[in-house]
């Protein structure tokens, strides 16, 4: 959870109105427009959550508000995500969460922690996973070797000393049983929800319950978005819709395809990312070397070394700088 100055990673803009640029080394904050509103003065900057954006100024890390007001943290030697009020964070060797004004909410005690999801955080005691909910109270004892967040009240979980995966409930029970090698995340789809599962080479699909929905016959499978999921058969990337037919078949080869967003999904192709429509369509050309998906109509993306967004049209919402 190093606070880094900026990622270009999907999901990462979801629901954030403040989005860091460089300016001549130093990072600020802009608005969807492009109108820079908080002065570059950051040495390091991460998009906004929870009313508040992380940064390193001075050596240190810290949160400013909307207002451009700094909250210095003294005693934070790493700071995750923000999500549902709180962002895991590191002093010493040990995990705790604080809210948005800095303050500790749940002291440091774990030995590693990840952000929350739907109310519920994966924390590590020792060599075990388990879950506490936002007052610190431990809901989920640690019983897991693995532990991913929660998705529709489902979480992929590997237990103790197994080494399959399967799918824990809010209460901590097996709700699919660990008989796959590895497993995606839960998403509703218009028949139920779905999570991508391997066992053995291919991947396919489960229902709520890990009845088979799609038989498994991808190399890669992604999650389901906006009714279509990206996977690779034979070496070719498509999208399925929830009966497992192939949907939109992309006009040209992809070495990697990402879900749906807004309309458009981000693939790679010749090294470098664009986005596609429905139609398989390149409506926004291959030329970044690195690219966020769309969220708000924004999308962080990167040409030679250097960070900036673009609109849904392509058009620069602030080009590449440094």
């Amino acid at each position: 959870m190093r606070l880094l100055s900026l990622l270009l990673c999907a999901g990462l803009l979801a629901g954030q109105s403040l989005l860091p640029v460089k300016v001549k080394g130093k990072y600020g904050y802009i608005d969807r427009t492009g109108k820079l509103t908080i002065p570059a003065t950051f040495d390091a900057a991460r998009p906004f959550a929870d009313g508040v954006g992380e940064v390193r100024i001075l050596g240190k890390n810290g949160l400013v508000d909307t207002s451009g007001k700094v909250i210095t943290l003294e005693a934070v030697d790493e700071l995750g995500d923000f999500a549902g009020g709180l962002a895991p964070f590191r002093r010493g060797d040990l995990f705790g969460f604080l809210n948005p004004a800095g303050h500790e909410a749940i002291p440091p005690r774990f030995d590693s922690a990840q952000p929350f999801s739907e109310g519920l955080a994966a924390v590590r005691v020792k060599d075990y996973w388990g879950y506490i909910d936002t007052s610190g109270k431990m809901r989920v004892e640690p019983a897991f070797d693995n532990a991913g967040k929660f998705s529709q009240g489902r979480a992929p979980v590997r237990p103790r000393d197994s080494e399959k995966s399967g799918f824990i409930d809010r209460e901590g029970k097996l709700a699919v049983a660990a008989r796959f090698d590895d497993v995606g995340e839960y998403r509703a789809a218009k028949t139920g929800l779905r999570a991508a599962a391997r066992a053995g080479k291919l991947w396919g699909y489960i229902g709520a319950s890990g009845e088979t929905a799609i038989a498994p016959a991808f190399e890669q499978a992604g999650p389901f978005s906006e009714g279509l999921a990206a996977v690779e058969q034979g070496g070719k990337w498509f999208y399925v819709d929830e009966a497992g037919k192939p949907s939109v078949r992309p006009a040209v080869n992809l070495e990697a395809a990402m879900p749906f967003s807004e309309g458009l999904a981000r693939v790679r192709s010749q090294g470098r990312y664009g986005f596609i429509d429905r139609s398989g369509k390149i409506v926004i050309r291959a030329a970044f070397e690195k690219a966020s998906d769309f969220h708000e109509g924004a999308a962080a993306v990167s040409v030679n070394g250097k960070s900036g967004y673009i609109d849904k049209s392509g058009k620069y919402i602030w080009a590449p700088s440094e």
